[in-house]
């Protein structure tokens, strides 16, 4: 069969899976290198960034003695993917081991014996090259032995998966349930790629395998990052908020100098102008900054309010304030400006009709003494 497959994408895509499966494990593990979950997960996104490097030495082969040592050394490093796949799953998301570690064992055997049969005829029977295609391979009975680790590893990891879900509630199984089906989709394709493709001599298809790594390490990012196993979220909302108040700062101080200039009918920029610019910028900074932070913690963080320190202002207002009216209105623009809510409204049962809440405050003063029947806000 011809060789099919474009080169150029293929190349781009080997070099964003490697680039991306090496980046987000520098990131776990200098985040936090204590936990035994990021350790293993930085072991295999390694694990997984060679094994694309090493496909993309392959498919920029086009003599039979570079292939022939390319695809040795990418069977080496492949050899380790069922250990260090087993080994994470068995991990998340509890930070201990909950599986066979007779198992693990035989994986970390077999990918010693892997890096052996690569250097023997039971690996590669034939390989063809081109000169302006990647090299199309015939493998050997070694290939079936690894093919037969991967399946071990998939079966025992969707079942040790499985068994966790079970047993775990809430973030934690929401976790399990992103795992669950980015290592479905990613492993699925890479079978087909990797495992069923080469078994019937299918072309080149093979070299797509770590393409799909990005699936997997897309669901898993997903879910460190949304359930916060991973603090990254934090990072990246402060350094948005900080370019859009760079940003601000330089609008601000450009459009005052412009503005002063055209009042004054001069070209030039006058130092009482820049004094002036700074001062708007002095005065402009905090809300700014402010009112950018909310926008960025409710959009990418996805988080409304910091409970706590909520709960700590109104106290210190309740402390220091003897009037009801003064109180109550202090406490609502607090829930505005923090929650995020439009309206503030304080409703109590009236006194000769327990079935009835009366509005005693709101924000909006033409809802105060407004009385109602509607409990379904209470529920």
């Amino acid at each position: 069969m011809e060789p099919y497959l474009n080169t150029t994408m293929v190349t781009v895509l080997l070099l964003v899976s490697a680039c991306s499966s090496c980046a987000l494990g520098v990131v776990v593990l200098v985040r936090n290198p204590q936990r035994p979950t990021h350790r293993v997960f930085f072991l295999m996104t390694i694990n997984l960034t060679l094994w694309a490097l090493g496909v993309l030495s392959i498919i920029h082969c086009h003599t039979e003695s570079s292939a022939s040592y390319a695809l040795m050394i990418t069977f080496v490093i492949a050899g380790f993917l069922p250990a260090t796949y087993y080994q994470f799953l068995c991990l998340f998301p509890v930070q201990r081991f909950e599986g066979s570690r007779i198992l693990l064992g035989l994986f970390y055997l077999g990918a010693i014996s892997i890096a052996g049969l690569a250097t023997t005829p039971y690996y590669l029977d034939e390989i063809n090259v081109y000169p302006d295609a990647p090299p199309q391979v015939i493998y050997g009975p070694a290939f079936d032995y690894f093919s037969l680790l991967i399946l071990i590893a998939m079966i025992s990891g969707y079942t040790n998966l499985i068994r966790k879900r079970k047993q775990v509630v809430g973030i934690e199984r929401r976790q399990i349930d992103h795992v669950i089906f980015g290592t479905f989709i990613s492993t699925g394709l890479a079978t087909l790629t990797n495992i069923i493709a080469p078994a019937l001599d299918f072309g080149s298809a093979e070299v797509l395998g770590p393409c799909f790594v990005l699936i997997l390490i897309a669901t898993l990012a997903y879910s460190m990052i949304r359930y916060h196993l991973l603090d990254i979220m934090v990072l990246i909302s402060r350094t948005t908020v900080y370019m859009a108040v760079t940003v601000s700062v330089v609008l601000i101080y450009t459009g005052t100098v412009s503005l002063i200039n055209f009042v004054l009918k001069t070209q030039d920029n006058s130092l009482f102008s820049t004094i002036v610019a700074a001062l708007v910028v002095v005065l402009a900074l905090q809300p700014i900054k402010e009112r950018f932070q909310l926008v960025v913690d409710r959009t990418v963080l996805f988080r409304r309010y910091d409970a706590r320190k909520l709960i700590g202002r109104i106290t210190r207002v309740v402390s220091h304030s003897m009037q009801l009216d003064i109180l109550l209105e202090s406490v609502a623009k607090d829930l505005q400006a923090t929650v995020g809510v439009n309206k503030v409204q304080l409703r109590m049962i009236a006194e000769k009709n327990l079935g009835m809440l009366v509005t005693e405050y709101s924000t909006e003063e033409s809802d105060i003494g407004q009385s109602s029947d509607n409990m379904d806000m209470l529920i």
